[in-house]
């Protein structure tokens, strides 16, 4: 195992508050999600019936196609725009690069242009 220079672990502890909040407010939520999902209503037992329940009905495979087919159309025009955007800012030269290159976070200040 390497080992890390000292100043990588002061780094790593910094990340510690992050990880924590992150297991707080999203892994146990979505680990107590999944195993739930495996109990029964009424006894409290690890069961399929959930699953079963929710493949069986039309209702429910109709909503889980829906919302399927609504994830994949919205992530192609996102592709797509973002393709169109980035493709925009190569070619533009100019004013207008700088218009493309200026990031948000950089108060007005200006990237350097690519050469």
């Amino acid at each position: 195992m390497t080992k890390l220079p000292h100043g990588c672990w002061i780094c790593l502890t910094a990340l510690l508050p992050f990880l924590l909040l992150a297991a707080m407010y999203e892994i146990l939520p979505l680990a107590m999600v999944i195993v739930n999902s495996f109990r029964s209503d009424s006894t409290g037992a690890l069961t399929f019936q959930n699953y079963q329940t929710v493949f069986s009905k039309l209702l429910y495979t109709k909503a889980i196609e829906n919302s399927i087919r609504i994830s994949l159309q919205s992530a192609l025009i996102g592709i797509v725009i973002a393709f169109l955007g980035a493709q925009a800012a190569h070619r533009a030269k100019g004013r207008v690069e700088t218009v493309f290159m200026t990031s948000p976070t950089s108060r007005g200040f200006h990237l350097p242009s690519p050469i």
